[in-house]
This record gives C-alpha cells, structure tokens and sequence, in this order.
C-alpha cells in the first residue's frame, strides 16, 4: 500500500472525527459552564417551570379565589308537610361523591400556585446555557393557534424538561471527548446524530412543515428575490 492511499484511507476520517469531536465538545462543555441572560417570556417560562428563582421585588400574577355566592335574604320556605328528609340509599353514593367532587375543585381553585408573566421580569436574569435546550423543549410543546406542537406534552414536565437539558449537554460533551480519543465512536456518533436531528426538527424542520408552505416539503421557504436570500435561508 503506497503512502498517499495509507493516509487517504487512515487519516482523512481520523481528520474528520477530531473535527467533530473538538465541535461537539465545545458545544456541550459550553452548555455546562457558560451563562447566558433572559428575561422577559423566557424568563417567565423558567421560573414557571421551577428552573430559576424569580426576583424577591416581582409579585406573580395570583389566582383570585372563588368568591362565594350571594345570599338571599328572603327567609327560606319550609318543606311540604306531607314530605320527609330522607337518607340517600346506602348503594347510591353518587351524590355524596358529585358534592366531593365540587368541594375538591373549590379547594383547587382557591390554592392555584400564582403564575409568572414576562412582566415580573424586565432585568436580564443569568442562567445556566444549558437551559437553553428547556426553552426550546418547553415552546416547541406549547400549541400554535391551530392546536399544533412540535414536542409531545407528555415529554415537557418541569422534571423532563430539565433531565433532557442535562442529557443533551452531556451527550455533546461526553460524545466529543469519545470521538476525539476513539473509545465507543459509534455509540457516540449515534447519540449525537440524535440529538442533532431533534434540534434540526425544532428549530428548522418542524417549523418549516407545520407552516404549510416547505420547500421540498421539509425546508424553510427560500426567498430567491432578495439579495442575501443565501444567507437568510
């Protein structure tokens, strides 16, 4: 084997796995230990969603409680003489259990947790870029107009929202350094490709198919008449 089909063999895709390496390990690393500010929407979707303390001079938008019926001041009439209370049927309990059912969603109602609104924060707030990852998440399970949503609900608990912030972080750090010093490269490259093709379907991908107007059917709509129609798509 000659030298020049040794190194296009062997070191074009060591070339090409360090490049990918060194990206994604920036890419991730900078997600652990970089900051960014928000405020505004996104900070109030944070602190909604119990990833940051909202600030102690903000008061939240509370729930007014239920307020009670009017009563009546006629005197209230009394019972036909020929009629007697009567106990429900000890099998029937489903009136009792309607009455329950009312009680519990007064309470409910009465102790709704107050919600944050972009109002509450107009300073930048700093946070963790990672968090990133849980805006977009946290959005793209949010509905549009016309009921539509790129994440299902079911993965945008606050618990999930944050344990899939870590996972995609770590996934670009951990799978960089694999990829740099060639330990599991597949399993690696198969965790990245993952979270790379859910980032592309809810920044570009998504977006562009549930506008009705994609290009070739899954890409955003090039604009060919304006001058820097390349740099916009």
């Amino acid at each position: 084997m000659t030298f020049s089909r040794f190194m296009a063999i062997n070191m074009v895709p060591l070339l090409l796995r360090l490049g990918l390496g060194i990206v994604f390990l920036w890419a991730g690393s900078s997600k652990l230990t970089q900051h960014m500010d928000v405020q505004g929407d996104s900070a109030a979707l944070l602190a909604n969603l119990g990833v940051l303390s909202p600030p102690t001079s903000a008061a939240p938008t509370e729930t007014p409680p239920p307020s009670p019926p009017a009563e009546s001041t006629d005197p209230p009439s009394p019972p036909p003489a020929d009629t007697q209370p009567t106990e429900p049927p000890a099998g029937d309990q489903s009136a009792s259990m309607t009455d329950m059912g009312m009680r519990i969603i007064r309470v409910q109602a009465a102790t709704q947790m107050p919600a944050w609104t972009a109002g509450d924060f107009p300073d930048p707030v700093r946070i963790s870029r990672r968090h990133s990852v849980t805006i977009l998440l946290a959005r793209a399970a949010t509905p549009d107009e016309n009921g539509r949503q790129l994440w299902p609900a079911s993965l945008a608990s606050p618990l999930m929202l944050k344990s899939l912030s870590w996972a995609a972080a770590l996934t670009e750090a951990l799978g960089g350094v694999m990829l740099i010093v060639g330990f599991l490269s597949r399993i690696a490259a198969l965790g990245i490709a993952s979270t790379m093709l859910v980032a592309m379907l809810l920044t570009t991908i998504g977006p562009a198919i549930i506008s009705g107007g994609a290009f070739l059917g899954f890409l955003p709509q090039p604009h060919f008449s304006e001058p820097n129609w390349v740099q916009a798509w």
